[in-house]
């Protein structure tokens, strides 16, 4: 199902391995949003060529900005201006999620009327660095609240 008033913004910098599995994770979703925008960092591998293809063949309607070295909180930023639904998602391409994610988002806010809803983050060990990540910052894998992050936050666009 389409939701009209959503867009996923991301920021992406040299993820050419990970892109098109996060591209393809919204894309079974649920709840399909309006659009993706892709804030790309200045990547130096083949993350802009994969997302340009990808966005040809698919039914997602992606697009990639590529104009110089931003990091992440100027491509949110960026992003963030430039879009013209309701609801804001940030997410991020290094994290896992499951097929309901943007719905249970979505519904916890139609529910609560709230105007910023984030989920809990739940770590996985299939890097070094997401092990040392998950022990000390999450303190295991129970997961937990840890506060808004790129994990996936759904903003109204009436706090901006």
């Amino acid at each position: 199902m389409k939701n009209n008033s959503i867009t996923v913004v991301i920021t992406t910098f040299n993820d050419s391995n990970y892109i098109i599995e996060f591209l393809d994770g919204i894309r079974y979703q649920t709840l399909i949003p309006a659009s993706i925008v892709i804030i790309d960092g200045g990547s130096r591998d083949d993350t802009v060529k994969l997302v340009k293809q990808y966005s040809k063949s698919s039914d997602l309607n992606v697009d990639i900005v590529s104009d110089g070295r931003k990091n992440i909180a100027e491509g949110f930023n960026y992003g963030i201006k430039h879009i013209n639904t309701e609801w804001v998602l940030l997410m991020g391409t290094g994290n896992s999620y499951n097929n309901r994610f943007i719905e249970e988002l979505a519904n916890s806010g139609n529910h609560y009327k709230d105007k910023v809803i984030y989920s809990s983050i739940v770590g996985v060990n299939k890097t070094r660095f997401g092990f040392v990540f998950n022990k000390y910052f999450l303190n295991g894998n129970g997961g937990g609240d840890h506060g808004a992050s790129n994990h996936g936050v759904l903003i109204h666009n009436s706090i901006f």
